[in-house]
């Protein structure tokens, strides 16, 4: 939250992707096509569910004791 560029890089991000994803001269120059409106939402549900995953994850292993100690190691190298 201290980046004051942060959101200004996710933006970005977010504008050249539309671009990628939808502008007819990038579709035309990389061969992909628009994401119909119908899967977005199937997209958006995966995100979440993904998201929900990860998070459910972090608090197993914040909430004990001997995972966050192998957790530790292993990002140490040891």
């Amino acid at each position: 939250m201290g980046n004051k560029f942060l959101p200004l890089g996710i933006g970005a991000v977010l504008i050249l992707q539309l671009l990628f994803t939808y502008a007819p001269p990038f579709q035309a120059m990389f061969g992909n096509e628009a994401i119909p409106a119908w899967v977005w939402p199937w997209l958006l549900a995966g995100g979440l569910l993904f998201f929900a995953v990860v998070e459910a994850e972090k608090l197993v292993i914040r909430t004990s004791g001997a995972l966050r100690t192998a957790v530790t190691a292993v990002e140490a190298g040891a």
